[in-house]
């Protein structure tokens, strides 16, 4: 590729005055790499790079509130189960603390994305007004990769209580 750059040239005043060179500069190295396309080539790179980086970005945020998402929902059924449960405890006649974990159980079986389920009795109950708590633990997968490095494994366990007074009849 012959790129010619046309710097300087002189032109001479006449006369008494003095002489100073009046400049022209003529570059034809930029149109000459528009001809051949030396600038859209750098210029589709740095569009790829761009697009690169924003595409990461994009499915990192995607992931970020797929996982909360994921972690709201869960903590919706965990608290539902602690509920369900502590009110089958609550009105239960027989054994508080058997009918609590059984319904809690029952409430957690079968839910997507609930892993490594826990219920336990905190208060049994079994007493007219006395109280039965209990408490419900899980755990969900983590989408994000490099999620534990980055300190999300906190949105991968979720825990409710909740508490009745032992009703009778």
């Amino acid at each position: 590729m012959k790129l010619t750059m046309n710097i300087f040239k002189h032109f001479w005043k006449s006369g008494s005055e003095s002489r100073y060179p009046q400049t022209s500069v003529r570059c034809s190295l930029l149109q000459t790499g528009l001809q051949h396309g030396v600038l859209r080539r750098r210029e589709r790179g740095a569009s790829t790079v761009e697009f690169a980086a924003s595409v990461v970005l994009v499915i990192l945020m995607f992931l970020g509130m797929l996982q909360s998402a994921a972690y709201l929902w869960a903590v919706s059924i965990v608290e539902n189960a602690a509920r369900h449960g502590a009110r089958a405890g609550s009105v239960s006649q027989s054994c508080a603390p058997c009918e609590a974990i059984t319904a809690a159980r029952a409430a957690l079986q079968g839910q997507p994305l609930i892993e490594n389920s826990s219920v336990s009795v905190l208060a049994p109950g079994g007493v007219v007004g006395s109280t039965v708590k209990i408490r419900v633990s899980a755990s969900i997968p983590l989408f994000l990769p490099g999620g534990n490095t980055l300190g999300l494994e906190r949105l991968t366990s979720v825990q409710a209580e909740a508490t009745f007074r032992q009703e009778g009849w």
